[in-house]
Protein backbone atom coordinates (compact mmCIF):
# COMPACT_ATOMS: atom_id res chain seq x y z
CA UNK A 1 0.00 0.00 0.00
CA UNK A 2 1.26 3.62 -0.89
CA UNK A 3 2.12 6.09 2.00
CA UNK A 4 0.10 9.74 0.21
CA UNK A 5 2.51 11.29 3.19
CA UNK A 6 5.44 10.78 1.44
CA UNK A 7 6.89 13.44 -0.33
CA UNK A 8 7.63 12.87 -4.28
CA UNK A 9 11.07 13.73 -4.65
CA UNK A 10 12.66 15.01 -8.31
CA UNK A 11 16.39 14.05 -9.11
CA UNK A 12 18.40 16.34 -11.29
CA UNK A 13 21.73 18.51 -11.40
CA UNK A 14 21.24 21.72 -10.28
CA UNK A 15 23.41 24.54 -8.93
CA UNK A 16 22.18 26.88 -5.71
CA UNK A 17 21.37 30.42 -6.61
CA UNK A 18 22.91 31.57 -2.93
CA UNK A 19 26.24 29.29 -2.55
CA UNK A 20 26.81 27.55 -6.08
CA UNK A 21 26.45 23.94 -3.87
CA UNK A 22 25.22 21.32 -5.92
CA UNK A 23 21.75 20.12 -5.66
CA UNK A 24 20.51 16.63 -6.46
CA UNK A 25 17.24 16.25 -5.11
CA UNK A 26 14.27 18.99 -4.53
CA UNK A 27 10.89 18.45 -3.40
CA UNK A 28 9.38 19.92 -6.70
CA UNK A 29 10.29 19.97 -10.02
CA UNK A 30 12.15 23.61 -11.39
CA UNK A 31 10.85 24.49 -14.30
CA UNK A 32 11.46 27.69 -16.71
CA UNK A 33 12.99 30.71 -14.32
CA UNK A 34 12.10 28.45 -10.93
CA UNK A 35 15.44 27.27 -11.74
CA UNK A 36 17.50 30.36 -11.59
CA UNK A 37 16.25 30.68 -8.14
CA UNK A 38 16.55 26.91 -6.84
CA UNK A 39 18.10 27.24 -3.22
CA UNK A 40 20.20 24.30 -1.21
CA UNK A 41 18.37 23.35 2.23
CA UNK A 42 20.76 25.22 4.65
CA UNK A 43 20.32 28.55 2.22
CA UNK A 44 16.86 28.06 2.12
CA UNK A 45 17.01 27.71 5.92
CA UNK A 46 18.68 30.77 6.26
CA UNK A 47 15.88 32.94 4.27
CA UNK A 48 13.27 31.66 5.78
CA UNK A 49 15.15 32.29 9.57
CA UNK A 50 15.83 36.00 8.65
CA UNK A 51 12.12 36.24 7.26
CA UNK A 52 10.60 35.32 10.88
Amino acid sequence: MENNNEIKRFHGDWKCSQCGREITTLPFEPKGRSIERVKCVECYRKMKEAEA
